[in-house]
C-alpha cells in the first residue's frame, strides 16, 4: 500500500472552533499581529493543558488557524489529535478515532465551559461525597465538575493563558470576543469583563519545618544582608542567623573566624510551595558550638 493512499485514508481527528474579536478598530477585519498572536497561542496553550490533565498519554493537540471573515475579526481554528499516519490507521481500526474525536468535542466544551464558570465567579464551592465538586453561583444556579475538570480549573497554566486570550480587550477599539464551536454553547466577553479574569494570587503553603542538629563548615560571613554561607558537605547555603547572644558576641569582636571553622548548629528548613515551585529557607536557631580553623578568613562587608 502506497503512503499517499494511507495518508488519503486515514485523516487524524479534527474538530473547528472560532474565535471573534469585535470592535470599532477592526471594522476592516484587520487586527494587529502583536494583539492576535499572543491570544492565538494561549488559546492552544489552554487546550494543550486540558489535554494534559485529562489524557496525560495522549499525543499533544495542535491548532491551526483556518481563515477569517470580513465585518469584525474572526479565526476558525482547527483542532487536530493525532501522530504519524501509521499510528492513526491503526487507531481507526481499533476505534479510537472515534474516541478522538469526542475528545477534542470535549476538549473544547470544557474550554468553554470553565471560562464561563470564572465569568459569573463562584460564590460556594462544595465537596461531594461521589468525589466531585458542586460550584454555586451567585443566582442559585451550580454546576459540578469531576476531579480532572476541577483540576483544570485551578491549574495556574490554564488560568493564565486564558487571562491572554481575554487580554485584546484592553486595547482601544476592541470591545468584545465571542468563542463558539458547532457543538458547544458561545461564550461572549466583553471589555469590562476583562478583570473576572486576572489569575488568582496563589497562597503559599508551608510544609512542616525540619529541625535537626548538624555540623556546617563556615564559607562566608556577611554582616551587611545578615545571611551567611555554609556547607554541610554536600551543598552550599545561605542561612539566617538567629542566634542573637552570638551575634552580640561577634559585634564584640569575641568571635574570630577562618576558612576551616566548622559550627555545630540546631538549624530550621523551611519549605514552601509557590507558584513557582518548591522554595526552602534555612535558618541557625542556635549556635551550638564553634570549631575554629587555621586559616584567616576575609570578612565580606
Amino acid at each position: 500500500m502506497e503512503i499517499e493512499k494511507v495518508k488519503e485514508d486515514f485523516i487524524m481527528a479534527q474538530y473547528e472552533m472560532s474565535i471573534r474579536y469585535a470592535g470599532e478598530s477592526l471594522e476592516n477585519g484587520r487586527m494587529p499581529i502583536k494583539d492576535l498572536a499572543p491570544a492565538l497561542l494561549a488559546i492552544s496553550g489552554a487546550l494543550q493543558e486540558i489535554q494534559r490533565i485529562k489524557e496525560p498519554g495522549q499525543p499533544t493537540i495542535s491548532v491551526d488557524v483556518k481563515a477569517t471573515k470580513k465585518g469584525s475579526f474572526v479565526v476558525d481554528l482547527i483542532l487536530a489529535n493525532g501522530s504519524d499516519v501509521f499510528t492513526k490507521a491503526l487507531d481507526l481500526f481499533t476505534c479510537k478515532e472515534s474516541e478522538a474525536f469526542l475528545n477534542l468535542v470535549g476538549y473544547s466544551s470544557l474550554l468553554i465551559g470553565l471560562m464561563k464558570i470564572i465569568k459569573y465567579k463562584a460564590k460556594k464551592e462544595e465537596k461531594l461525597d461521589n468525589g466531585n465538586t458542586k460550584i454555586t453561583f451567585e443566582d442559585g444556579k451550580s454546576i459540578t465538575l469531576n476531579d480532572s475538570d476541577l483540576k483544570v480549573y485551578t491549574s495556574v497554566e490554564f488560568r493564565t493563558q486564558i487571562k491572554r486570550v481575554v487580554t485584546p480587550l484592553d486595547e482601544d477599539g476592541i470591545d468584545s470576543l465571542e468563542l463558539y464551536s458547532e457543538k458547544t454553547e458561545m461564550i461572549t466577553i466583553n471589555k469590562e469583563e476583562t478583570s473576572l479574569f486576572d489569575v488568582p494570587d496563589v497562597k503559599e503553603k508551608v510544609i512542616d519545618p525540619v529541625i535537626n542538629e548538624i555540623y556546617l563548615q563556615l564559607l562566608n560571613v556577611a554582616f551587611e544582608h545578615g545571611k551567611w554561607k555554609f556547607s554541610d558537605g554536600s551543598n552550599q547555603f545561605f542561612a539566617t542567623i538567629e542566634d542573637a547572644d552570638f551575634m552580640e558576641s561577634v559585634s564584640k569582636g569575641n568571635q574570630q573566624f577562618s576558612t576551616n571553622d566548622r559550627l555545630k548548629v540546631r538549624m530550621r528548613t523551611v519549605q514552601k510551595v509557590t507558584i513557582n515551585g518548591l522554595k526552602s529557607e534555612i535558618f541557625i536557631e542556635k549556635i551550638l558550638e564553634h570549631i575554629p580553623g587555621a586559616i584567616q578568613l576575609e570578612l565580606d562587608f
